[in-house]
């Protein structure tokens, strides 16, 4: 599935959220129209100077992570914040 690869190259998944970044702002809205279409409440908004797609709703994220069964919460990297 091209957003659990998405994901995993350029996200986070942790307790609180999930966050895609890029650089192509009509990749993310594409993908976030994909999201809500199953349920999942998402937005997309600026992030210094890439894009972000934030998942933070407790239920949405449960939809998420059943829908990508085989991804992991985990921690941010070390120096990083979510």
């Amino acid at each position: 599935m091209f957003i659990a690869g998405f994901t995993d190259a350029d996200g986070y998944i942790g307790s609180t959220e999930v966050a895609i970044y890029d650089s192509n702002r009509p990749l993310l809205n594409e993908i976030c129209s994909h999201l809500k279409n199953l349920g999942i409440k998402c937005v997309v908004s600026r992030n210094k100077s890439i894009w972000r797609l934030r998942i933070r709703s407790k239920e949405s994220i449960n939809i998420f992570l059943n829908l990508i069964p085989h991804i992991k919460i985990r921690p941010p990297p070390p120096g990083q914040t979510p």
